[in-house]
């Protein structure tokens, strides 16, 4: 039910009796809005579709090693002059993540547990491919007539220790603990990219990934914005706006082909802008009905 107060005396009049003045102190009053019911929609929290394919699989997997491969070689080739701790993991790690990522975006591979162990694997190969080639470095220079296995090569790297900044030798047991540190990052960063893609809205029932658009700002309270969105009252949204406050958008992932008669997924985010550039904050990500998204485009909120 609408109701209004008169600017003079502060009496609420009900909308319903269709007065025009006050009937307290006669005071013309000003038309009031139509009431218009705001939809609410089913919000469910947002899951990364399930299920994968045997083309998927091969085709990351495949990736995954020729890239860990080349990066396995490249840094032990380089690490011959020389050898940049924690940098040469970094770009490791994305030199076969990013290849992943992009083999997985188009073999449409959208399960996280399968993407993120065949991540975590070629990790793995490619810090093992590193040691290996090292030590087929090593035999190309030993005199003729010696044999060393790689374990032995590996032994006797580790006694010698891994040396960082300022002559500090880590010792045996310390060098070995240092590759495996140098493993799980490197494995770590690959399992991101590769969870990551794999995390992003898809639509299974056409087999697309989904487009994202983003729509906003808007400015108000971020609790109040989230409660509004979790509970499927998006198009409430646009009414708690205020002057100033942190600024809000949301991003909507839609499949291309089934559009409105699908699911669509809703991601609120908190968006600072700095001379450092753009930043967003995730503050919620639930999937709406379709016929939520021309609520969405309409961009209209009115009080009810």
């Amino acid at each position: 039910m609408n109701e209004r107060t008169c600017p003079a005396c502060g009496e609420t009049v009900s909308a319903d009796r269709g007065a025009a003045t006050c009937p307290r102190c006669g005071e013309r009053l000003a038309r009031a809005a139509p009431s218009l019911a705001l939809p609410t929609f089913e919000a469910v929290p947002y899951h990364a579709a399930p299920g994968a394919s045997v083309v998927g699989v091969v085709l990351m997997l495949a990736a995954g090693l020729a890239a860990a491969l080349v990066m396995g070689a490249l840094a032990s080739t380089i690490g011959q002059f020389v050898y940049f701790i924690f940098v040469f993991p970094l770009a490791i790690g994305l030199g076969v993540g990013l290849p992943m990522m992009g083999a997985g975006k188009v073999a449409k591979m959208h399960s996280p547990i399968a993407a993120g162990l065949l991540g975590l694997w070629c990790g793995v190969v490619a810090m093992v491919t590193m040691h290996v080639v090292d030590y087929l470095w090593l035999r190309t220079k030993l005199p003729a007539g010696v044999d060393l296995s790689f374990v032995e090569f590996l032994h006797l790297r580790a006694e010698a220790g891994v040396v960082l900044a300022g002559n500090l030798n880590l010792g045996y047991y310390g060098s070995i603990l240092y590759w495996l540190i140098e493993v799980a990052v490197v494995a770590g960063i690959v399992f991101a990219c590769c969870l990551g893609q794999a995390c992003q809205p898809f639509c299974p029932r056409c087999e697309l990934w989904k487009k994202e658009t983003t729509y906003g700002p808007y400015r108000g309270s971020p609790q109040a914005a989230k409660e509004l969105v979790e509970a499927g009252r998006v198009a409430r949204l646009a009414l708690g706006q205020e002057d100033e406050g942190p600024m809000l958008e949301l991003v909507v992932a839609v499949c291309p082909g089934c559009r409105e008669e699908g699911t669509i997924d809703v991601k609120l985010q908190k968006v600072a802008v700095t001379k450092e550039g753009r930043t967003a904050t995730e503050l919620c990500h639930v999937t709406y009905p379709g016929e939520a998204l021309g609520v969405l485009r309409s961009g209209n909120a009115v009080e009810e």
